[in-house]
């Protein structure tokens, strides 16, 4: 039998209004053209290795966390036009890459792209 109960939750929120010059000044940041455009794994693949890298990522313990306190945690992706996509982890401790080959690097219409 369901519950009709209400449930309100409250929640505090920090504000900070800026000012309008302040706010003139914020602009998206802007990004470069992309060197090349090609179609990803399946969506499945890149999610299971994700995953496994993000363990990899983390620190197993608190000594693990104050031992990588000074470095950082990098993301690795990048592609080739010759359909050549890679994915990886960066980290003190060790670095693991994924790679996939022979994916389709599309021809693009000028007139579609911004």
């Amino acid at each position: 039998m369901p519950s009709d109960r209400e449930t309100t939750i409250t929640q505090s929120v920090a504000v900070t209004v800026l000012a309008p010059q302040s706010v003139d000044s914020i602009h998206e940041p802007t990004c470069r053209e992309p060197d090349v455009h090609i179609l990803l794994p399946p969506l499945l693949q890149l999610k299971a290795i994700s995953e496994r890298f993000t363990k990899l990522a983390l620190p197993s313990s608190n000594a693990a966390a104050i031992a990588d306190e000074n470095h950082s945690t990098r993301l690795i992706l990048s592609a080739s036009p010759f359909g050549e996509f890679r994915i990886g982890v960066q980290t003190a401790a060790c670095k693991i890459e994924s790679k996939w080959q022979g994916l389709t690097n599309p021809e693009l219409d000028p007139t579609q792209i911004e």
